[in-house]
């Protein structure tokens, strides 16, 4: 697996959409589920340098939960 592009813009949002899919539709089964799944979707991260600030507030204020997902991030 080769990562998560992360887009909060998209209303839509699916983490990794097309690599992730199965995962990300599997993430949904269950609480014990969504945490196996997320160690994958979630361990190498994109953000663009354009809007870095929103989705690192984003991660810090409103999903801090995912931090511990996350291994390396791009800044593309």
């Amino acid at each position: 697996m080769e990562g998560t592009d992360f887009d909060l813009e998209d209303p839509d949002f699916y983490p990794g959409r097309d690599e992730h899919h199965p995962l990300a539709a599997a993430s949904l089964v269950s609480r014990t589920w969504s945490t196996i799944c997320r160690s994958h979707i979630f361990r190498i991260i994109s953000i663009s340098t354009r809007t870095m600030d929103d989705r690192l507030w984003f991660l810090h204020f409103e999903a801090p939960h995912l931090s511990e997902f996350i291994h390396v991030v791009r800044l593309q």
